[in-house]
């Protein structure tokens, strides 16, 4: 609540009534995009909650969260996607399988290591590429 005040009565001026007409949660809802703005963005979300209702704002919201979402490369979705296959085999958390990880490793010959892992890197890099 008063993040609330502090944004729109302190920083963007605006009355009590009309922030009462808008509601709470719809308030809230615009607040990431409202919050350490352009004054003519904060105004624009300011009308779109005021004339639209609360389920085509939260549509409206969640689209935009969506545009603003980095799309994932290739890279990241193979690393989530096989940290979390390794933590559901041992049945661990991520930081659990860090120290497996590190058990495993203490005694391998690195250079080895270094080899498989740039062959599988070159393999995988080529794939992101087409």
């Amino acid at each position: 609540m008063i993040d609330i005040y502090e944004i729109y009565m302190e920083e963007l001026d605006i009355d009590e009534e009309s922030l009462k007409e808008i509601g709470f949660d719809r308030l809230n809802m615009i607040k990431p995009f409202v919050k350490d703005t352009d004054l003519s963005i904060a105004e624009s979300w300011i009308e779109e909650a005021k004339s639209l209702t609360t389920p085509e704002l939260r549509e409206k919201v969640k689209e935009e969260k969506e545009k603003k979402k980095k799309k994932e490369s290739l890279k990241e979705i193979f690393t989530r996607q096989h940290i979390e296959k390794m933590c559901t085999f041992f049945n661990c958390s991520v930081k659990e399988l860090n120290y497996k990880m590190a058990v495993y490793f203490q005694d391998q010959d690195l250079n080895n290591v270094r080899v498989v892992i740039f062959e599988k890197q070159k393999i995988i890099d080529l794939c992101e590429q087409k």
